[in-house]
This record gives structure tokens, sequence and C-alpha cells, in this order.
């Protein structure tokens, strides 16, 4: 009996799935005939913005949506430049014939498709960007529907895992596509051009051994970031996230780096390593370090010249010494690093460090901060660490600080933020130190220059303002006859 249920209630069962088969068929083959039944897409156009030539785009996607009452039969989907299109797409699954040609593609009705589009560029032979479309035509019920596909192919320097072995210019003719590790040999000097610009791809290195001179403008900087040009969420550029690429490590204990207008952003930091005996030297001048995923500046027994400059948004302290040499001058240091918990405050100090349970000295010969801001989304910003026995000659004097007040030798008017030292008073700084992700177009990205009520106007040391009288943008300092801390002049 127990054989002859189970064979009946499979028949049953075999006879339920027979008829969903057939419901089934009928429905898909119930295609529209009418003209008026089309396609809609969910772009009409596909922008990839600037790619690089010869180097794979990144794949973008498109919905194809039948919000039809009756399915439809795509009677062809073509590239309409053929075989010789840049262009490649995948429609649902199905992939394209040699002439990228796909025919009678079914869509159920109230259904959709993914489509799939990438690009590769050939070399254009020229310096500037070159634009580029082409469009995916869709053939249905007789009717012709397309979407548009464009980007700008930009000719680029490629350089994989690449050492330089002979003292070399980059210049701004091309920019430079930097894929594994960029070493510089040591004893030799990589020289950047004003208007240089260095893209750097997903775990990329530079490692000096040498040295890198970075000679950028006020009107034509030096850039180093990471090197896509696309969106990773609905309105936020990669190039807004940190850690799109890897470490700049300045590792020549006999070397002298200098940076001059350069804007480094979106990697993972820097990294300043000396001995207790030479200290590997570094100046920044003008110029911006933002956006990493770790430290701004790490300095281990470096000699670190901080002028004129901003170091912002880092997962760490943007400026963490360890050792040597600081000076740091009418810059900027501000940490609202908004993509993880950050436990480093923004700038700390110290001459020790403790591995396993033993102190390791690291003296600091000379820290000089002045005429600077070092501010933040923590409650303490600046942290001093010393030990007795071990040097540790510092001097933070007129300066804007985010910390509970806190009584030391080494500080000198110091004018500490309202923020967990006076009740009922909010500090105003910058013009713009948190972003709104939903209207961050219309609102602006970070933006550190002061406010028109900035408690940093009008306050520096006016002996210590007139050695360096233009801001990081070229602006006077005096000309108002009140210098203002920070990186930024107000000029109203």
């Amino acid at each position: 009996m127990l054989i002859v249920r189970y064979l009946r209630k499979s028949v049953a069962i075999l006879g339920i799935i027979t008829v969903i088969f057939s419901f089934s068929s009928c429905i898909n083959e119930d295609f529209s005939k009418n003209p008026l039944d089309k396609l809609t897409f969910s772009a009409d156009t596909l922008s990839f913005d600037t790619l690089f030539s010869t180097i794979p785009s990144y794949t973008a996607e498109v919905m194809i949506y039948n919000r039809n009452n009756k399915a439809l039969k795509i009677s062809s989907v073509f590239l309409e430049n053929g075989a010789n299109s840049v262009f490649r797409f995948n429609l649902d699954g199905f992939v394209p014939n040699s002439a990228n040609l796909l025919t009678d593609i079914e869509i159920a009705a109230h259904d959709s498709l993914f489509l799939l589009v990438e690009v590769t560029f050939n070399e254009n032979d020229s310096t500037l960007p070159v634009y580029i479309s082409e469009n995916l035509i869709f053939i249905t019920n007789g009717n012709t529907q397309k979407i548009v596909l464009e980007a700008y192919s930009q000719d680029a320097v490629i350089l994989r895992n690449e050492t330089l072995t002979q003292n070399t210019i980059f210049t701004s003719e091309k920019p430079y596509l930097i894929f594994g590790n960029l070493e510089i040999a040591a004893g030799k000097t990589l020289t950047l051009n004003a208007g240089t610009r260095i893209f750097m791809h997903r775990n990329a290195n530079i490692i000096a051994n040498g040295n890198i001179i970075s000679n950028g403008t006020e009107n034509e900087r030096v850039i180093i970031r990471g090197d896509r040009f696309d969106l990773a969420y609905v309105n936020i550029p990669y190039d807004f996230l940190p850690a799109q690429w890897g470490m700049i490590y300045l590792q020549n204990e006999i070397g002298e780096n200098i940076f001059k207008n350069t804007t480094i952003r979106s990697g993972s930091g820097i990294v300043l390593y000396g001995n207790s005996i030479i200290h590997t030297k570094l100046r920044l001048e003008k110029s911006i370090i933002h956006n990493m995923s770790g430290f701004g500046i790490l300095s281990q027994f470096g000699d670190l010249e901080i002028i004129n400059t901003e170091i912002s948004n880092c997962g760490n302290a943007c400026v963490a010494v360890l050792g040597g040499r600081l000076k740091m001058v009418h810059s900027t240091i501000a940490n609202y690093f908004s993509w993880a918990t950050r436990t480093d405050p923004a700038v700390f100090i110290r001459n020790f460090v403790v591995e396993d349970r033993i102190v390791r000295p690291f003296p600091i010969h000379s820290a000089v901060v002045e005429n600077s801001i070092i501010f933040g989304n923590r409650t303490d910003e600046l942290v001093l660490k010393d030990t007795a026995d071990i040097m540790f000659n510092v001097l933070i004097s007129y300066c804007l600080i985010k910390a509970k007040q806190f009584e030391r030798p080494e500080l000198e008017n110091i004018i500490w933020s309202y923020s967990g030292n006076q009740a009922n008073k909010t500090d105003i700084v910058f013009v713009n130190p948190t972003v709104d992700w939903q209207n961050f177009e219309i609102r602006g990205y970070y933006n550190f220059q002061l406010a028109e009520d900035s408690r940093a106007k009008n306050v520096a040391n006016i002996q210590v303002a007139a050695q360096y009288p233009t801001d990081l943008l070229g602006r006077n300092r005096f000309a108002d006859s009140k210098p203002d801390l920070g990186a930024y002049e107000r000029i109203d």
C-alpha cells in the first residue's frame, strides 16, 4: 500500500509539474507583436568618465526592463561598430558573436535583463584625453532603441614594478599610471615637474631608496592619487575613498625629499624612515595630504618640515613623530576621518616605544609647532608622551588645539577648544569639516579653509607669520594686518 500511495503521489506531482511547464511554455510563446511595446532602460547613456588607453575598464551595468503585459523578443542587439568596436557587452549571460551581435533574446513580461559593458581603448597618440562614443542598438518589434556608450580615453606612461636606476624626470605631458611598486634606487632622484599627475593602481607603492623632488606650483600642482574615476556608490567617487592605493616609503637615510605644491590623496599613508644617527629628510611646503587610511605621515627618526600644509582625514594620526626632528609652521592638521573608528589623535609626539616590556628610546632632538591648527572630531587631538632620561625638546606655541586643556612646559600661548573645556560653547573653525554624503555636491566636499567666524582668525604670532607671508593658496597673510593660524588665510 505504501508503494502504491507513493506512486500515486509521484504521478500527481509529475502532473502538476507538467501543467506548470505547459503553462509557462504558453506564456513564453505569447510574444507581443505590438510596435508600441518597447524596452525601458535604467540609463540611456553609459558614461565611463576618463579611462587609460590599453587598460581594461571596470564593468558597468545597465538594467533592461520589459514593463509590458506580454513577453518581448529582442530580434537583435549589436554594437554599431561591429567587430571593430572597442566596447564589449554581455546581456544576461549571453555573449555576442565576433561581430558583436546577439539575436532573438527573450524577456518575459514585467521582467528584466542585466547588461554588462566593458571597454579597452587603443592608444590615441595624444597628450590630451580623447572623447569616444558608440551606440549599442536594440531592435524589438521593428523599433530601434539605443544606449549611448561614451568615455574619455587618456594615453598614459604605464609603469609596472619599475625600478628607476637613473635620475629621472616626470613631466606634465602625459599622466603616469603605476602598477605594483615604483622604486627609486639608492643615490638616484625622481623629479616631478609642475603639473605632473601620478595615478596609483590598487596596492601600488612608491619606495624611495633615493630622493623625490616634487616641484609643483600654485597654478600647476603635482597630483598623486588613485587611478579610478568612477563612482564607488551612487554619489561618491572612488577618489573620495581612502586606501585606493598603497604607501609612499621614504627610506633613504642620507636623502632629502621635497614636496612643494603637491596634493597626495586617497592612499594608505606616508612613512619617513631614518635611524637614531641619520634622520631622513622630508620638507612639505604648500602641500595637501588628505584621506589616508593609515597615517598621514609617520616619521620614525625623520627630519620632518611641514610648512603651509594641510594634512587631513587619516585613519590613524595625521602626524606621528617617533624621535628625530619636527618643524611645523602655519599648517592645518584636521582629522575628521569617517570611514572607520579612529583611536589615534590627530598629532602625537613621543620619545619612546615599549616592546616586550623594554623601553626603546626615540629621542626628540627638536619639535617646534607654531601658528598651526590641530583639530578633529575626537576629544583629544594632541598627545605628548615622554619618559625621563630620553631627550624631549618640544615647543608648541600660538596654536589652536582640540583637547582637554592640560599644562606642560612645552606649551605656550595655546588656544584650547571650547569642546570639553567650556560648557555651552561651540568651536567654529573650518568652512566644512563634515560632509552630508546625500548632498555633498551642493554643500561641497571637506573644506578646511577658515570659516568667517573661525577662532583661528587674526591670532597668529606676527613675527612667525612674517617668515611665511603667503598661505597655501598664495594669498597674502598680511592683507588685513592680522595673520591667521593654519595653512589658509581667511580673505573676506
